[in-house]
């Protein structure tokens, strides 16, 4: 694990007596959060990013970070373990490798902020596509009519639930209006699914909201693989292209990228839209590129 517990302080302040202190400069300083700070936090917290991951406290050194946890005790990662960094939603979280990552509110650049972006360096993101759109107009329209039946059987199907006609018709319009109004929310909660890649990982998006989300953290990459399947049906032949990430443990190939099919006539275009993702992806998190496509 890159964090470790400590009894020493930069400023020279000991759990366990004055001189146990390292003698490091000060590069840069946070102090408590702000009751605004802990509410952005809090309001966009996830479970690979909880709001407990934020500290009370911190101090850069030229070789260490130093936190103070929101139990009370102290920890330190060495600088170089910290691999990346993502701005989103008032917070900013920096990638630690083989440890939690690190989670504060985003001061717009403050010192502590640049003086970590100035060590990590800039790498930007890739985002793929979603159906986002098409999945709102379905969603828009399945609620609507979810609600159109709900209120229409509304008073006479609650009149018969309330004289314990449970399979009335109207009873059981109701029902399906109710249901279906789950189902949609449902729906649009798991769809549709997007992809950011940043220093920080390969995060899951999923849902109109984004309220679904999972990391694979950045130290899990191993590798980017550019890949082609050909089918055949009686329509022709098509050639699917797709990008995949090779993660570690446990060992496997996730796809990131996976268009419909197109006609070998019209494969260069998909092939090279393939290849600048892959090249992207690669020198984003400084892998080897496999390029398996043979066209």
């Amino acid at each position: 694990m890159s964090w470790e517990q400590t009894d020493e302080w930069p400023d020279g302040r000991t759990e366990g007596g004055a001189f146990r202190a390292a003698a490091e400069v000060i590069v840069a300083t946070r102090e408590a959060p702000t009751a605004l700070d802990r509410f952005r936090v809090w309001w966009h917290s996830t479970p690979d990013h909880p709001f407990g991951a934020m500290p009370l406290r911190v101090v850069l050194t030229p070789n260490w970070i130093y936190v103070e946890t929101r139990r009370g005790g102290r920890q330190r990662a060495r600088v170089e373990q910290i691999l990346g960094s993502r701005r989103e939603a008032g917070r900013v979280i920096y990638a630690v490798a083989d440890g939690d990552d690190l989670v504060l509110a985003d001061r717009k650049g403050d010192a502590l902020e640049r003086a970590l972006d100035e060590r990590i360096g800039a790498k930007g993101e890739w985002r793929s596509d979603s159906a986002f759109i098409a999945v709102f107009l379905f969603g828009l329209a399945g609620l609507a009519a979810a609600l159109g039946t709900t209120l229409s059987y509304r008073a006479e199907g609650l009149d018969r639930i309330g004289r314990d006609m449970w399979t009335a018709e109207s009873a059981l319009g109701l029902y399906a209006g109710l249901g279906g109004v789950l189902l949609v929310l449902l729906f649009i909660t798991f769809f549709p699914q997007r992809y950011v890649a940043d220093s920080v990982g390969l995060t899951s998006v999923r849902g109109l909201f984004g309220w679904v989300r999972t990391t694979i953290p950045v130290e899990r990459v191993e590798g980017v693989r550019i890949g082609v399947i050909t089918t055949s049906s009686k329509s022709g032949r098509f050639l699917h292209f797709h990008v995949e990430l090779a993660l570690r443990d446990p060992a496997k190939f996730l796809r990131v990228y996976a268009p419909s099919g197109v006609r070998p006539g019209q494969a260069r275009a998909r092939q090279e839209t393939a290849r600048q993702i892959g090249r992207r992806l690669a020198r984003l998190y400084d892998v080897e590129l496999r390029d398996q496509t043979g066209i």
